[in-house]
């Protein structure tokens, strides 16, 4: 949600974004279920087969990329074309850097995340 200003967002979109984060809710539980039970199963014949959940998996996974593709929350709408991230990331490292040597002298600044 913090991913476009408020006034940006309409009852279409919203129930895009909700429809989102029930994929990425069902997403977390098919992949903790998949760990759970192993990539491969046996099947009633005695032959080990694929999990299914991973067609499933597949699937919501796309369906989660189509989503934030059009409600506009997709990595390249809220932070850019990658080769503009270059600099961003640089200047964040360089952040880093400079917080870790003045951590030393003063425990009181705020690091950069």
């Amino acid at each position: 949600m913090r991913a476009r200003v408020k006034e940006s967002w309409n009852t279409v979109d919203l129930q895009h974004a909700a429809n989102l984060a029930r994929c990425q809710a069902d997403i977390e539980r098919i992949q903790q279920e998949i760990l759970e039970e192993g990539d491969t199963l046996t099947n009633d014949r005695g032959t080990v087969v694929l999990n299914p959940k991973h067609s499933l998996l597949e699937t919501l996974s796309r369906r989660s990329i189509a989503l934030s593709k059009h409600i506009q929350v997709h990595a390249v709408a809220t932070v850019g074309e990658s080769d503009k991230q270059r600099g961003k990331n640089s200047a964040a490292a360089k952040g880093r850097e400079t917080a870790d040597k003045t951590k030393e002298a003063d425990d009181l600044l705020a690091r950069p995340s």
